[in-house]
């Protein structure tokens, strides 16, 4: 095989290595970042949904305590806002969330909830009774506001465990550009030995036969075992010299 050859076939080797790892490496690191992304924004528009159930809850519980002190206009209006955002925020998470058991407590318990606070208040005897207030409503309230935050909890603990899954993952990525750095290494030693074994070896033998041949007049007997352009240089040579 011609010295050129024999180069460009080693260097190739290391490129077609170099290549496929950086492929991998690349093609790790775009699937690692699609799932990043994809993971953060799902909790954090779960996160963010359950916080706008959570908001309207609580406006429910300052409306109700609007028609406990008889501004009937003010607090029925929150109520009906308050409600609709809660509706509307919940549907939108049932629609995108199968099999969610939370959001299942959630609605359940919202249910129990509006029913209280759907009863009439104003002109009955609820109105400006704060023993109703707290005895009925309030442990209703809390039950239903702790759901959501359980909900909540159960969203923050879920991205916490995704992302660092997805930094655990991000070795993986990684593993393919090691791999290519050491494979780099080992084929640069081996080039490094080949060249030395079949190229600077072969030269530096036939410079000391004709060193040995100009100085001390020995005959020229280098043997070469490469079947290149080396051996045919040897060979010229002794024909030059009428060896």
């Amino acid at each position: 095989m011609r010295i050129k050859y024999k180069l460009f076939a080693g260097f190739l080797l290391i490129n077609i290595m170099l290549v496929i790892a950086g492929s991998m490496s690349i093609y790790e690191l775009l699937q690692l970042r699609k799932k990043t992304v994809t993971t953060i924004d799902a909790n954090y528009i779960a996160l963010n949904r359950l916080n706008t159930m959570l908001k309207a809850v609580e406006s429910e519980d300052r409306a109700v305590l609007l028609l406990l002190l008889g501004q009937w206009e003010d607090g029925r209006n929150q109520l009906s806002k308050a409600d609709s955002i809660f509706r509307a925020t919940y549907l939108e998470a049932r629609s995108r969330v199968k099999d969610n058991t939370a959001l299942d407590n959630i609605g359940n318990q919202y249910i129990v909830f509006k029913h209280i606070w759907e009863l009439p208040i104003v002109d009955t005897k609820k109105q400006g009774n704060l023993s109703w207030y707290n005895k009925t409503f309030i442990p209703s309230f809390r039950k239903t506001t702790s759901q959501i935050e359980k909900a909540m909890s159960y969203s923050r603990s879920r991205l916490h465990a995704e992302s660092k899954q997805i930094f655990e993952e991000s070795y993986t990525a990684l593993m393919p550009g090691i791999v290519a750095i050491i494979s780099a290494i080992l084929m640069s030693l081996l080039m490094y030995f080949f060249i030395s074994r079949f190229f600077s070896h072969p030269i530096n033998s036939m410079l000391k036969g004709l060193k040995d041949y100009n100085t001390k007049k020995k005959p020229f007997r280098v043997t070469i075992n490469t079947n290149d352009e080396l051996k045919e240089l040897s060979g010229e040579i002794k024909k030059a010299l009428g060896e």
